[in-house]
């Protein structure tokens, strides 16, 4: 489960799972982009920004859930691999975890999963319609 102000998340699955959503914001200071991630790591989304900022600490957040470790272990995560606009493989101990990414609203929700196909279903929105 995960939640924001505006936006409550939740996932059911048979397998390990972890789910993050982030409000996409430019506020913050840019000394958390070597934080999420390395120089290596930048070199695979092409360039630093708020989008890939946001897409990277989800993935690796919902990684951390899934592994059941929690933020402690984010210096163990590794972004290796970004197949499309919408997904990103994240290394973890010694295992590789799909992450798929869900665009909405100006929030992004991730989701780590080991196999199978995460279908994504919005309810309502922040102004409280159907």
């Amino acid at each position: 489960m995960t939640h924001k102000p505006a936006y409550v998340g939740a996932i059911v699955a048979r397998r390990r799972v972890g789910i993050d959503i982030e409000t996409i914001v430019q506020r913050k200071t840019e000394a958390l982009f070597d934080k999420v991630a390395d120089g290596d790591e930048w070199a695979l989304i092409g360039s630093r920004s708020w989008e890939g900022f946001h897409r990277y600490w989800t993935a690796k957040e919902a990684v951390l859930k899934a592994d059941g470790i929690g933020l402690q272990g984010l210096s163990h995560c590794r972004v290796v691999a970004i197949p499309d606009a919408n997904s990103l493989i994240v290394k973890i101990r010694r295992r590789r975890m799909t992450v798929e990414h869900f665009y909405f609203d100006g929030h992004i929700a991730s989701v780590a999963k080991t196999a199978g196909t995460v279908h994504w279903t919005l309810i309502g929105s922040a102004a409280g319609t159907d």
